[in-house]
């Protein structure tokens, strides 16, 4: 399972941290130039759903703000 995650600031690219809380587990993926990419191996959930919840951190001193956000993840 992938996931790229792009943040967005107007046309500059933001840095920072991304903490991402799925199915039970928490991980942290860097943010390089606006993006960040999320790869763990799927889970066996065949027809479920599940939320992921993700909680951006810019770098310190860092004009950007902390945001959040969730997404519901289907299984086929």
């Amino acid at each position: 399972m992938s996931l790229t995650i792009k943040v967005g600031a107007g046309n500059s690219k933001v840095g920072g941290k991304i903490k991402i809380i799925f199915n039970g587990k928490k991980y942290t993926v860097k943010v390089v130039n606006g993006v960040a990419k999320f790869k763990i191996k799927a889970p066996k959930l065949k027809g479920k759903q599940k939320q992921l919840k993700y909680t951006f951190k810019p770098y310190t001193g860092s004009v950007y703000k902390t945001s959040k956000g969730s997404l519901k993840v289907n299984f086929k």
